[in-house]
């Protein structure tokens, strides 16, 4: 379960996460935001927050 939790990547990770990783977590929220705008037919204003590397 210890490495588990170091590994993982939308918790408390002690591993930093590749640019694969990240970009496969982005891909999957765009999907949600996608998903949600379609059964809500809402269109929010979301601005980039760009995060330290």
């Amino acid at each position: 379960m210890l490495k588990a939790r170091n590994q993982a990547l939308l918790v408390h990770g002690l591993q930093v996460p590749t640019e694969k990783q990240v970009e496969q977590v982005a891909a999957l929220a765009r999907r949600l935001l996608q998903d949600l705008q379609g059964e809500v037919g809402v269109q929010p204003d979301l601005e980039a927050i760009p995060l330290p590397r």
